[in-house]
């Protein structure tokens, strides 16, 4: 496979020190579309015209740059073993060692692309808490905090608690509803969760009665699938969760996606006192992907206490296998390779 290219370089080399490089590594910059090392095979120099050079690509040096919507990353601009003809201003001397094959090579330079971003987002983290901190001095911290929350009035309609966005003219009933509020009592916000009637009860199990027109407000985060998976599970099972992300090198930061089915069953879960199902989360970490299966069973009871099932089958990239169960009574906490 070759093809011809116009790219311009500045640091080229002549055609006397291009023979020189015959046989050896060469390095082609393609700007925002990554940087390769490659074998010069082959010159072409005839006279009065400038030189050309045919070139095996090797490997990668430079990873592309993001692409300027941030989806993804600028094309590579050549395959492993692709063979081009390139001007003498785009070849340049390559004086290091080159022993990494192209796709282990690409891994370096990702790798690299992974690291400058992990180091920019901790630096933009060290700013946001600089921030923070004058914000709290000069008394004024609580402008981070009201984009993260949405906030309702309390209204009543008949015997029925309603909590109701004025901004979106929506409306939600308060019946079974599993999210945490915050109550505002007295000038201050109170964690609360709805019990019954016009009562919500705090996690230390103090109560409050709302009347007509009381604020609640609503942490956004709650509506992530994946905060609300956490939330729904016992301590138990997120920690035999966090067992396995953890032996795989994995934590709740790298959650990409996560379907829950769960909530949806139990929302419904007044009609129906036992279901099963599966969720299934994906994980990106520098170590590649992962994907956890959530199976879940559970049975409710008005008598006595409801029993539940967790099992997390954990599979990564490579093909590596991990099992952790939870399950009461028996509060069983394991966790085990295959």
């Amino acid at each position: 496979m070759s093809r011809d290219t116009e790219k311009v370089e500045v640091d080229s080399m002549n055609r006397q020190e291009a023979h020189t490089f015959l046989g050896r590594h060469v390095l082609i910059n393609e700007g925002r579309s990554g940087s390769y090392v490659g074998t010069l095979l082959d010159i072409e120099s005839p006279a009065g015209s400038p030189w050309k050079g045919r070139v095996r690509i090797e490997g990668i040096v430079e990873a592309p740059d993001f692409n300027e919507l941030l989806t993804g990353l600028e094309p590579l601009s050549y395959e492993k073993g692709e063979e081009v003809y390139l001007p003498g201003r785009a070849v340049q001397p390559w004086h290091d060692s080159f022993e990494l094959s192209y796709r282990q090579s690409l891994g370096a330079s990702l790798k690299e692309r992974w690291d400058q971003a992990s180091e920019a987002a901790a630096q933009a983290e060290e700013k946001r808490r600089v921030l923070q901190m004058e914000l709290r001095k000069w008394q004024m911290e609580h402008l981070l905090s009201e984009d993260a929350y949405v906030y309702y009035d309390i209204v009543q309609k008949r015997r029925t608690l309603y909590i109701y966005d004025s901004l979106k003219e929506e409306s939600l009933t308060l019946e079974g509803c599993p999210f945490e509020f915050e109550l505002k009592v007295q000038n201050r916000w109170e964690p609360v969760y709805y019990s019954e009637g016009r009562r919500f009860v705090t996690p230390d199990g103090e109560e409050y009665t709302a009347g007509e027109g009381d604020k609640v407000r609503l942490n956004k985060e709650q509506f992530d699938p994946y905060k609300m998976l956490l939330n729904e599970l016992e301590t138990p099972a997120v920690k035999a969760l966090e067992r396995g992300l953890s032996k795989l090198k994995a934590s709740h930061e790298n959650c990409m996606h996560c379907h829950n089915s769960l909530l949806v069953k139990l929302l419904g879960s007044f009609e129906q006192q036992s279901f099963q199902g599966v969720n299934f989360i994906t994980y990106e970490t520098p170590e590649g992907t992962l994907m956890v299966q959530h199976h879940y069973e559970r049975d409710m009871y008005d008598d006595r206490p409801d029993r539940t099932f967790d099992r997390f089958e954990f599979t990564l990239d490579d093909g590596t296998r991990m099992i952790t169960s939870y399950s009461t009574p028996l509060s069983n906490d394991s966790g085990k390779e295959l």
